[in-house]
């Protein structure tokens, strides 16, 4: 069972999907930062990762034509 990063590059690899593919990969980066910090016995801001996060899901409902 892979963790949420792997899964969301493994989404953006199997798309054709240019604009998903490259948030879905800044999003996955995101978390890969938060886990090394916590491995890292480091504390987390998750700013950057909420970012990422929120930007992928705006890109997804505008493209499912989903109001936000």
């Amino acid at each position: 069972m892979g963790s949420t990063a792997d899964d969301l590059r493994d989404l953006a690899d199997d798309t054709n999907d240019n604009g998903f593919a490259s948030r879905a990969r800044g999003t996955a980066s995101e978390l890969d930062k938060m886990k090394q910090a916590r491995d890292n016995r480091r504390s987390v801001r998750t700013g950057d990762f909420n970012s990422a996060a929120r930007g992928l899901r705006n890109y997804c409902q505008e493209r499912l034509g989903v109001a936000n």
